[in-house]
């Protein structure tokens, strides 16, 4: 997924609804193909509580999904 950068608006609105999320929570990280991107960002499939958190953010539109190859296989379904 991709959310808005701070520290725009959308940005910062993105980063307190994750917070909610998963702040003090159990989360649970999972790998697809690669560790991180080309920037050097984490790419993982994020769970907390139930909750699959890259889903629910695009489904909330804090973020969209953007497809990067080879790390698309969780892609259609947090498209919903």
């Amino acid at each position: 997924i991709d959310a808005p950068e701070l520290p725009t608006e959308e940005g910062k609105d993105a980063k307190i609804y994750l917070e909610n999320l998963i702040l003090d929570k159990n989360v649970i990280l999972e790998k697809d193909v690669s560790e991180t991107d080309r920037y050097g960002r984490l790419l993982k499939y994020v769970y907390s509580e139930g909750t699959f958190v890259n889903k629910e953010m695009v489904r909330t539109r804090n973020a969209v999904v953007s497809r990067y190859e080879p790390d698309t296989r969780q892609c259609d379904e947090i498209a919903g």
